[in-house]
């Protein structure tokens, strides 16, 4: 079995990914770096919009039992500190732009 490893290792370690030359909005292709980060803005820019907040749905009351809520939270900074150190530093930032450093 390890035989069969030690080749398969040297494959991977081979394959380079990188992005292909891109087409832009006006059916140009583009092949430098700055000119496809530009179309790959543009792109993600585009399927993130703005939404109207007016129109949504009106939030409903809670109606039940106060024993049936959940309103008590024990949140201490031990716990933050705790699930922080557990974050991958390896891992790119979220929504929160929280980043390792």
């Amino acid at each position: 079995m390890q035989n069969l490893f030690i080749p398969m290792q040297g494959l991977k370690s081979k394959i380079k990914s990188s992005v292909w030359p891109l087409m832009d909005e006006n059916g140009s292709i583009v092949g430098t770096n700055e000119e496809m980060a530009e179309v790959l803005n543009a792109f993600f820019a585009s399927v993130f919009t703005n939404e109207n907040t007016e129109k949504f749905p009106p939030v409903k009351q809670f109606h039940g039992l106060d024993t049936d809520k959940q309103s008590d939270f024990n949140i201490t900074s031990d716990t933050v500190k705790q699930k922080l150190c557990k974050l991958k530093s390896n891992k790119s930032p979220g929504a929160d732009s929280v980043e390792l450093t």
